[in-house]
């Protein structure tokens, strides 16, 4: 029987300061591919043509079937904003990122995310991968902090 064990690791942080914080909420977006972007990246997207831009952006890569192609959402910019960052290209699948939480406290919004990796046992696809994730939040005009911590994904013989 296999056991994943999982150690966390702490790659940056940012001290949140000791007042009273309000959790976000935030939808996950599956895009039809990660963008093939070769360094990391993080972007805030606050109007329709740019979200259009860096959905079809993840599709270049992809060929699909005449009628079959995905159209990107329409969403409320008025309301809310996608927030969409990633790792670059990696030698390898078994990476990717997860959102541990989106939280304002005075007058930042703090993001923290997960960089998930394979750990030395892990069997994983020999492909090049561009992990990222991207979300959709209320809008805030506020200044957008991110930390970051690595878990490595430790995969049993």
């Amino acid at each position: 029987m296999k056991k994943l064990l999982a150690t966390i690791v702490l790659l940056t942080a940012i001290v949140i300061p000791a007042q009273a914080t309000d959790g976000f909420s935030h939808t996950l977006v599956t895009l039809p591919s990660d963008p093939h972007i070769e360094k990391p990246w993080f972007k805030v997207i606050d109007n329709q043509a740019d979200w259009e831009a860096h959905f079809y952006a993840s599709t270049a890569t992809i060929t699909y079937a005449a009628d079959t192609a995905p159209v990107a959402p329409v969403l409320d910019f008025e309301n809310y904003q996608v927030i969409s960052g990633g790792l670059g290209m990696r030698s390898s699948g078994g990476y990717y990122l997860a959102i541990e939480s989106v939280k304002q406290v005075g007058n930042n919004m703090y993001i923290h995310v997960l960089n998930v990796r394979p750990g030395s046992n892990c069997l994983v696809t020999m492909a090049l991968t561009y992990p990222s994730v991207t979300i959709v939040v209320k809008k805030a005009d506020k200044p957008i902090r991110v930390s970051v911590s690595e878990l490595i994904q430790q995969c049993a013989e």
